[in-house]
């Protein structure tokens, strides 16, 4: 994590800036460990305030899954079901180690073929209690290849296309989905995955978005944030709200390239 100080009062806020591709997207927060003395929302801790601090890391999950998707893939690319015959497959271990055996004989294959190997799973309950696999693949490894290499295994079923992946990067809606993340209650509804356990697996190859963190000299932040020469601040992007968790105000938004003002 880089920290650039600005200033030396007390009051000051955090800027964090991260970009994905062609967007930056950044975030103002007041962090106590900076000196603020600024009011907040009075906190306890207690039940109620752990399942504020669930739902902020929840957030931060789909959020995270949603850049990965972003930064590592592209438009085509696969995002299939891994599925089992009906009424097979009930043990979590199993469909495991099923998806574990898949991803080794994909992964030869890419070698032999001289090719990058890349992925993110998901497994998923079915409402009959049977589970099954979402896998992102890039789409130059033949779908053929991959269904192949899924049926390599008796006990596994068809590689249905759920779809391909679109042009613009916008994929939080499907990071959701695939983290089966209600966006109502800030909760995962899944019921499969402990807490605080990792939703998701994905190859160790994948570039991780990068965090820069600013401590800015002022008290506060302009409600209607200003895009420095180049850049525009993306219609609808600005949110203005209070940090359930720690009780501070915050403020997102994101820019976007002058440029695209004439798409």
């Amino acid at each position: 994590m880089k920290i650039l100080y600005i200033g030396s009062e007390c009051q000051v806020y955090c800027k964090k800036t991260r970009q994905i591709r062609d967007e930056i997207r950044i975030t103002k927060f007041h962090c106590g460990m900076f000196g603020n003395h600024l009011p907040r929302k009075a906190r306890r801790y207690c039940k109620r305030q752990s399942q504020k601090m669930e739902k902020n890391n929840s957030r931060h999950t789909v959020q995270n899954l949603f850049d990965l998707m972003a930064l590592n893939f592209e438009e085509a690319d696969w995002h299939l079901s891994l599925t089992y015959p009906l009424g097979t497959m009930k043990e979590l271990e199993e469909a495991e180690k099923h998806l574990s055996n898949f991803l080794k004989r994909l992964r030869r294959y890419c070698d032999k073929m001289g090719i990058v190997f890349k992925y993110i799973t998901v497994t998923h309950k079915g409402k009959n209690g049977q589970y099954h696999h979402h896998i992102i693949l890039p789409q130059y490894i033949p779908y053929a290849v991959i269904q192949a290499k899924w049926k390599a295994d008796k006990a596994c079923g068809n590689v249905p296309v759920n779809s391909v992946l679109w042009a613009n990067y916008d994929y939080y809606g499907l990071a959701a989905y695939l983290l089966k993340y209600d966006t109502d209650t800030g909760q995962f509804t899944d019921g499969i995955h402990e807490p605080n356990k990792k939703r998701y697996k994905c190859s160790t190859n994948l570039e991780r978005p990068k965090d820069t963190y600013e401590v800015i000299k002022a008290e506060r932040w302009l409600e209607e944030p200003r895009a420095p020469h180049g850049w525009i601040v993306k219609p609808d992007s600005v949110y203005n709200s209070v940090d359930e968790y720690t009780g501070y105000p915050y403020q997102s938004y994101v820019l976007i390239p002058d440029t695209k003002r004439r798409i």
